[in-house]
């Protein structure tokens, strides 16, 4: 839930990156590949020049050797600040999985670092082929936090759409991610395909994870940019965002996937996140693929049961294959989205095996329709030859701007009302616009004190009524929806607020302190 004051004040949130206790800690080890040497003992004195699960070749390790180890769970390893290790160190296949009660932690601590400030640990593959950078198939109760992975390459196979991750802990299907994983404050960017696409079938696409995130339990402040990405096709290099995102994670939340293919894809719960720049581009085309901000990639057919909740995501300026398109029982709500061409807004999948006990929300989203080709039509259903949904679907105190709410769903028992369509000259007088991501400035009568009370709602749609935190580039402290009384329309709420609402940040690439 967002809220607003009269006069938005611009600024940053502060960010604040502290690596998480994972257990019962056994032993530390520290890494610098600048001042290291693998016969040290790996202390922060004496530390290692690389990671034992790393390449023990000459060309990364200097002497052919690693250092030696014997995992023990809860072992925590600290890479230092400012140091580079090079593609020939990579990939990091881990092979040992921490406990619950001492999970394994691979990151950094931010008083430890080269050169005269903090800097990220870079693994850098300088675009030497690399099967995922960090390849833990199988792998639980693992953290990697505060590292960056930069410049990955990827050469074309049969195996390609399971060999070619940022970070991969397995293809899984909803459900199976690795117990225990958390990737946390990581930064991936601009990998590349460095031999000629062409003519791979479409096939070696699927559940594609180019320098995304795959089979995580938690993904938690991230950013994953494909906007150096480059590929070739028919030999002919081609400078378009591909891949990228996140895919079969239990929890994706608080990051900024951008300029890529894919954004969240058939996780759980995706919320909190800056979505832009995920393109249905010419090599999208070309290699037989869809892009996609928010899917769940197993929706029709399949039989009801999991189901996606997506809130507290801010989309826009996408042009995409889909914006948000998962099952009609999914949870969608104070999603904030505008300059989302070539398709509505959202699209809600009736499954071929429906059932009447399905119940989906789609509440106080603010959704500006402008430059999509779809008529206005915000909200729409795709049914697989089926003739609607078998349960109950409930939308309701959405704003549309810019287009209609006549939304193309049906459903056995429908709750659709107190949906608004708004001009764009009202939205403009009362500042519902992306300079302030849809907050208004000014009381619309239109819309506040106009919507549904969802309190009996908010037992298990929470974020709905009370987002504590708020989306991590707002900040500050968020007072609840009314228990009682009209609510007002859209993914924000008037009231109270101690700190001012800030705008998303254009970059999460800086130091974060």
């Amino acid at each position: 839930m967002r809220q607003y004051m009269p006069i938005p004040v611009l600024m940053l949130a502060t960010i604040f990156c502290t690596a998480r206790p994972a257990g019962a800690q056994s032993r530390t080890f520290y890494i610098s590949y600048s001042t290291g040497s693998n016969s040290n003992p790996g202390t922060q004195a004496a530390p290692w020049k690389t990671h034992p699960y790393m390449s023990t070749g000459t060309g990364c390790t200097g002497s052919g050797a690693g250092p030696s180890y014997s995992h023990q769970a809860g072992d925590h390893f600290i890479f230092k600040g400012g140091d580079t290790w090079p593609g020939a160190c990579l990939p990091l296949s881990i092979k040992a999985s921490g406990t619950v009660s001492a999970g394994d932690y691979y990151g950094v601590d931010k008083s430890w670092f080269e050169a005269g400030a903090w800097t990220r640990p870079k693994f850098d593959a300088q675009y030497t082929n690399v099967n995922n950078m960090v390849n833990a198939n199988g792998i639980t109760y693992v953290t990697i936090d505060g590292i960056e992975f930069a410049h990955q390459g990827i050469a074309p196979s049969t195996s390609f759409s399971t060999s070619s991750c940022g970070i991969f802990f397995g293809q899984v299907g909803y459900g199976g991610w690795r117990t225990g994983t958390i990737i946390e404050d990581v930064y991936i960017h601009d990998w590349a395909v460095t031999s000629n696409l062409n003519p791979l079938p479409a096939a070696n696409f699927d559940n594609i994870c180019i320098g995304g995130i795959m089979g995580v339990a938690e993904v938690s402040k991230v950013e994953i940019s494909g906007a150096g990405a480059y590929a070739y096709w028919q030999n002919a290099k081609v400078d378009e965002p591909f891949g990228g995102g996140v895919s079969f994670a239990g929890e994706g939340k608080d990051s900024k996937i951008h300029d890529g293919w894919n954004g969240c894809t058939t996780t759980a719960s995706c919320h909190d996140n800056d979505f832009y720049g995920i393109e249905q581009n010419s090599l999208a085309g070309d290699v037989g693929v869809h892009s996609q901000v928010i899917e769940d990639n197993e929706p029709c057919p399949t039989t009801p049961g999991n189901k996606m909740a997506v809130y507290n995501n801010v989309i826009h300026d996408n042009r995409a294959g889909v914006n948000i398109f998962v099952r009609y029982f999914a949870d969608v709500y104070n999603n904030v989205m505008w300059n989302n061409t070539n398709n509505n807004q959202i699209r809600l999948c009736v499954p071929d095996s429906d059932n009447a006990s399905s119940v989906g929300h789609v509440f106080n989203n603010t959704m500006d329709v402008a430059g999509g080709n779809e008529g206005g039509v915000a909200i729409a259903e795709r049914t697989n030859g089926t003739s609607g949904a078998l349960g109950t679907l409930y939308i309701q105190n959405n704003i549309v701007v810019n287009g209609t709410t006549v939304f193309a769903i049906s459903a056995a028992t429908e709750h659709y009302s107190n949906n608004y369509a708004m001009t764009s000259s009202e939205a403009l007088a009362h500042g519902f616009t992306s300079a302030t991501q849809y907050a208004p400035t000014s009381s619309d009568t239109n819309v506040t004190s106009s919507g549904v009370n969802f309190t009996a709602a908010c037992a298990s749609l929470i974020a709905l009524c009370h987002d504590a935190g708020g989306a991590f580039w707002f900040g500050g402290s968020y007072v609840a929806r009314p228990s009682t009384g009209s609510w007002m329309l859209g993914a924000f709420a008037s009231g109270a607020q101690s700190v001012a609402t800030p705008a998303a940040p254009t970059g999460l690439i800086a130091v974060l302190q």
